[in-house]
């Protein structure tokens, strides 16, 4: 379980091989020094195929034997929060490439070349999962602690995750047959992440050997080569200026310019520096 969270993470997340190194990029949370910027990049990039190889070769084959394993023993619990995770990889792998190896996946030598399925049909399946685990949770079983990176063990913030994530999942599907109004309504009215303690997020440490730390830390603090940055070229995507060298972004301002970028002084305040950038508001 705790190499399958961290695996998940260092797949999904910010790091070397991690997909959110070019798709924070993509949704301007991050500002990279490279074609990234203009969203050119495509299936052959490095932070795109390794995430896909750790995803199917160790995270989804470690959930299908704990899922195994943890039925046998009955350890529900296990079997639960490996449930929430397979279908947290697998919607956000939906979300990612579309058709993707899903019912045929993940049993090795017994069918090497697994078909690829419709990402509405995936989606349809996870939703039965996610309802599984959330029952699987509630039963009487023996539970991880200090082997669950996430949560430590705690049950009631799996089960917000699993709703959570189930909730996020219709709200992607809200324009097709997929999205059940009732099951929605159900959802807000019942246990969901509502404050920064049931945050679905692992929590590195600081071993230096073995190593331990953020994958991103030591790419950008530790080796001392930073590529990520907040940038001039970065408020100005934000504001759609012409001068973005990708046109798909002129004169679209991005809405959340103002809580990225905003004035901290004080009516009447006098700026220690009234031209600092081009247009005065730094």
């Amino acid at each position: 379980l705790p190499y399958t969270q961290a695996t998940t993470t260092g797949a999904l997340g910010l790091g070397t091989a991690g997909l959110s190194e070019i798709l924070s990029i993509f949704s301007h949370q991050l500002v990279q020094r490279s074609n990234h910027d203009d969203y050119a990049t495509d299936g052959n990039d490095f932070n795109i195929t390794q995430p896909w190889d750790k995803l199917y070769t160790v995270a989804l084959t470690d959930l299908r034997e704990i899922i195994r394993i943890g039925t046998e023993e009955e350890s529900w619990h296990y079997v639960g929060i490996a449930q929430v995770l397979r279908a947290y990889v697998f919607s956000s792998m939906v979300d990612v490439w579309g058709e993707i190896p899903y019912f045929q996946s993940n049993q090795g030598a017994a069918n090497p070349f697994p078909a690829f399925d419709n990402g509405k049909a995936i989606y349809a399946d996870l939703f039965l999962l996610l309802d599984e685990a959330v029952a699987n949770l509630k039963k009487a079983s023996s539970r991880p602690v200090a082997n669950d990176l996430i949560y430590n063990g705690n049950i009631p913030r799996w089960i917000k995750a699993a709703n959570t994530i189930k909730l996020n999942m219709y709200n992607k599907v809200r324009n097709t047959d997929l999205y059940n109004a009732t099951d929605v309504t159900k959802l807000l009215g019942g246990d969901l992440m509502t404050s920064i303690t049931d945050d679905f997020e692992l929590f590195y440490g600081t071993s230096i050997a073995p190593a331990n730390r953020h994958p991103l830390f030591l790419q950008e603090y530790a080796q001392g080569s930073p590529a990520l940055y907040i940038s001039p070229y970065f408020y100005q995507l934000l504001q759609g200026n012409t001068e973005c060298q990708n046109p798909i972004f002129h004169n679209l301002p991005d809405p959340r310019l103002p809580y990225y970028v905003y004035k901290q002084l004080t009516p009447g305040q006098v700026p220690e520096r009234p031209f600092a950038y081009k247009d005065g508001e730094f």
